[in-house]
């Protein structure tokens, strides 16, 4: 039985999902960066750095390191938040498509970006990265590989892979 239910199917992950991060706001205003509500990895370059400083080093480190230019069509898979998408749009000139299962995620990502004004860049939707079929410049996931599971990691891959341009 436990090799059955290891698999991370559809209706499995988006339960799964939703078990986790739609449960309310409170718990997550009390530890996530007001800014763009990253939930994984801050990234510390001094001492001094505030949460919100940590959260945004990250992202630019994270940006860098895809070589994200102007007019670049950029996957985010497992959005969360929509910080990082947000981020890209804003600060590098590129189109984002944020995936998340969470509705909360969605609804909170989803508020932002029309404050901000960016919906012609910027698209988020509820949406299993197995059901993409677009083709992307760049692709992204940060913090959302956990929920894949060992024995989907090659479909995971392999989805990924067949969604990049050539």
């Amino acid at each position: 039985w436990r090799f059955i239910s290891n698999y991370n199917l559809p209706t499995k992950a988006r339960k799964n999902v939703q078990h986790h991060y739609d449960i309310g706001e409170d718990l997550y205003d009390i530890f996530l960066d007001k800014k763009h509500r990253q939930y994984s990895c801050a990234y510390f370059k001094t001492s001094q750095d505030t949460l919100e400083q940590a959260q945004q080093n990250k992202l630019d480190h994270i940006i860098r390191k895809l070589s994200i230019k102007p007019g670049n069509k950029v996957l985010d898979i497992g959005c969360g938040w929509g910080g990082l998408a947000l981020h890209m749009v804003e600060k590098y000139g590129c189109s984002v498509h944020g995936i998340t299962l969470s509705e909360q995620q969605l609804d909170f990502a989803q508020n932002n970006m029309l404050e901000k004004g960016l919906d012609s860049k910027l698209k988020y939707s509820a949406t299993d990265y197995r059901d993409v079929e677009e083709k992307y410049d760049r692709i992204v996931s940060i913090g959302m590989f956990e929920h894949v599971g060992f024995k989907s990691y090659d479909s995971f891959f392999g989805k990924v892979y067949g969604c990049l341009k050539e």
